[in-house]
């Protein structure tokens, strides 16, 4: 019976002696993950920090007891310390939301990452803006809740949930633009409808969708200026004689602005209207110089497609300033300049004298630049 308790008894201390090394083993275990664990986060090293706490000594009992109150005093000394260097200018604002965020991968409740949180113009900005494209997108004001949206920072918690209004934003912008434009196109207002999209197109960072119709209503517009001119030039040259400065308003003649120009070449005159179709007032007009025999101006509707403020013909050795293009190198612009832009090389006017462009006094040239916007209607007769 003795011998039986003695053998009981060492059993007992035998399993105690167990439970006591396996008990150190698991501390200085668990002691180690938890300093190396702090030497990574000190470090910066957070994902390796995170797979620390996540896969190792997962079966380790003094983990389990200790790992929450270690990893609350841990971080709670390493917001204090954050905190003071934010304050000496040591470390940006950028960085210090960086690490409150990963310090909440670790779902602490330390009211210390709250407290600086809210003292960070970062954040509280990005809360603000969130709140405020929240209600605007509930207000259907979908362009300005996308502004607001943009400025949310990637280290505000609700970052992701900013980016997936934003893409709603996005899709309901660029679904009300499309259907504008497509109501402009059918209408032929091809200019507004482009400018429309492309009023839009920074907004939406270059939608591809978008930027494919702009295309597509330029090859329209142009198709349409083109018969448009065509149908033009057959109303003005039905009854030549009759067409002048002052029977402007009996052709039909429509301009993609509310400006139209109309050269004479048998005058050597350039007028101005300002108004629309068959309601067109006379507002400038300027004594000009057209095509010499063989280089002549050409005749017809045209559509001014494109302006400079210089250019220089190496050919004919002679430059000019403020110039106006209506159909390919033909030009409004003005007298002409030799290659330093400082001597006019020829100051003939009111008879044909250029190379087929229609040359003017420098100052009308420059007001013809600065006034006529690109779209507006020339007729040449």
């Amino acid at each position: 019976m003795v011998k039986y308790f003695q053998k009981k008894n060492l059993i007992i201390i035998f399993l105690i002696l167990i439970i006591v090394v396996y008990s150190i083993l698991c501390l200085n275990f668990y002691n180690n993950n938890l300093l190396k664990f702090k030497k990574c986060f000190d470090n910066g090293e957070y994902i390796k920090a995170n797979s620390i706490i996540l896969n190792e000594g997962s079966f380790n009992l003094i983990k389990k007891v200790k790992i929450n109150n270690d990893l609350n005093v841990y971080f709670s000394d390493f917001i204090e310390e954050l905190k003071t260097n934010h304050e000496n200018n040591m470390v940006s604002e950028e960085h210090v939301a960086y690490i409150l965020k990963e310090i909440e991968r670790y779902n602490r409740d330390n009211s210390k990452v709250k407290e600086l949180e809210e003292a960070l113009p970062l954040l509280t900005n990005s809360k603000n803006e969130f709140e405020k494209g929240v209600e605007l997108f509930n207000n259907k004001d979908y362009a300005d809740a996308m502004k607001s949206f943009n400025k949310v920072s990637p280290f505000f918690p609700e970052y992701l949930e900013a980016l997936d209004y934003e893409k709603k934003c996005h899709l309901s912008i660029k679904e009300d633009t499309l259907t504008k434009a497509n109501e402009l196109a059918s209408g032929k207002y091809y200019s507004k409808a482009i400018s429309l999209i492309k009023d839009n197109l920074d907004l939406l960072k270059e939608d591809k969708e978008l930027s494919d119709k702009i295309r597509e209503y330029e090859d329209e517009k142009n198709k349409y200026i083109t018969s448009k001119d065509n149908e033009d030039s057959q109303a003005v040259f039905k009854n030549q004689r009759a067409f002048s400065k002052d029977t402007i308003n009996t052709f039909g003649i429509e301009s993609g602005t509310n400006y139209l120009v109309f050269v004479s070449i048998n005058n050597q005159k350039t007028y101005v209207y300002k108004g629309s179709k068959n309601q067109w007032s006379l507002v400038k007009e300027f004594l000009c110089s057209t095509g010499v025999k063989g280089n002549e101006t050409p005749k017809g509707s045209f559509t001014v497609k494109n302006k400079g403020d210089w250019f220089y013909t190496p050919k004919y050795e002679q430059g000019a300033k403020y110039w106006v293009g209506f159909k390919g190198n033909y030009l409004f612009h003005s007298l002409p300049f030799d290659k330093e832009k400082k001597n006019v090389v020829d100051t003939t006017l009111g008879e044909p004298a250029s190379h087929g462009c229609i040359r003017l006094k420098v100052d009308e040239s420059k007001w013809l630049y600065d006034n006529i916007p690109i779209g507006s209607k020339v007729v040449v007769n």
